[in-house]
């Protein structure tokens, strides 16, 4: 289950803002969980992960 916070982040041109973040659990090919701290785009149209994250995962 996904948990999500909002934390207070700097950025380069707008100051501080707050986002959302969700907290998560995944199961990797190898059967080990691996927690992640994702932060969301509530406006994103396609959202990413790291590669070496994808690697885990293994393939679908």
């Amino acid at each position: 289950m996904a948990l999500q916070k909002w934390k207070r982040r700097k950025t380069r041109y707008f100051g501080e803002s707050w986002v959302p973040y969700a907290q998560i659990e995944v199961l990797e090919a190898s059967k080990q969980r691996q927690a992640l701290i994702l932060q969301t785009d509530t406006g994103a149209v396609v959202s990413l992960l790291r590669k070496s994250i994808a690697s885990v995962l293994g393939p679908t």
